[in-house]
């Protein structure tokens, strides 16, 4: 159940990264992790009375870390491209 909700917050990262949108980082990596914020906390209390405190913080934050990086070897080099986007009305 945890592994299937990381994978579609996985592909949700990686679709609201691939598009283009009007927002800055500014305000896109705080709503990231407000959103994060309750679904990591149900699956630290899930995890909590089965593997201890530690090991679940441990776990969670491995996870994220690993998702992080995932995302990050998948983006797009921009250093050349032309970064003028137009908009169509």
């Amino acid at each position: 159940m945890v592994l299937r909700l990381l994978g579609r917050i996985y592909h949700g990262i990686r679709r609201a990264i691939r598009h283009q949108s009007q927002a800055t980082v500014a305000v896109t990596a705080p709503n990231f992790v407000r959103g994060l914020t309750a679904i990591l906390t149900i699956a630290f209390k899930g995890l909590k009375p089965l593997i201890g405190t530690v090991p679940s913080a441990v776990l969670i934050g491995a996870v994220t870390i690993l998702f992080a990086f995932m995302a990050l070897f998948q983006l797009e080099e921009t250093y050349g491209k032309d970064l003028d986007y137009t908009e169509p009305i």
